[in-house]
């Protein structure tokens, strides 16, 4: 599901940026000989990488906290029911708790492999 954010997300956005209404025309725009800019591509990048997180931190915390906790004692039977009632219970904030560190991290991890990603791809292409 993660992943599926990631590079759905990144098309879309990618191309808002690069001025296209498709992710496939931009090959079309530009010169078959250079990537598009690495501005466009890191900035794209970036807020996938934070959209990701956004979407990945409540099911990892919770992931966690389920398998810790109250798997062991067997008090809650299945993860849905347990999403339900600690969301109850704590909140939503503290499913986001530490969000800010990994936000930038997967915000700048994200741009960095995205623009290595398109790099790559347009010498692929061109070769």
């Amino acid at each position: 599901m993660i992943s599926a954010v990631l590079f759905t997300t990144y098309i879309t956005v990618f191309s808002q940026f690069n001025g296209t209404s498709s992710f496939f025309e931009s090959d079309y725009n530009h010169s078959l000989h250079s990537p598009p800019p690495f501005s466009i591509v890191f900035t794209s990048g970036a807020i996938v990488g934070a959209a990701q997180s956004l979407v990945a931190a409540p099911l990892d915390s919770l992931k966690v906290r389920f398998e810790v906790n109250d798997l062991l004692e067997g008090k809650h039977k299945s993860m849905f029911v347990f999403a339900k009632t600690t969301w109850k219970e704590l909140g939503v904030a503290s499913i986001y708790r530490g969000i800010g560190l990994t936000l930038v991290k997967d915000s700048l991890s994200c741009g960095l492999f995205f623009g290595i990603f398109e790099f790559v791809k347009q010498q692929c292409y061109n070769a």
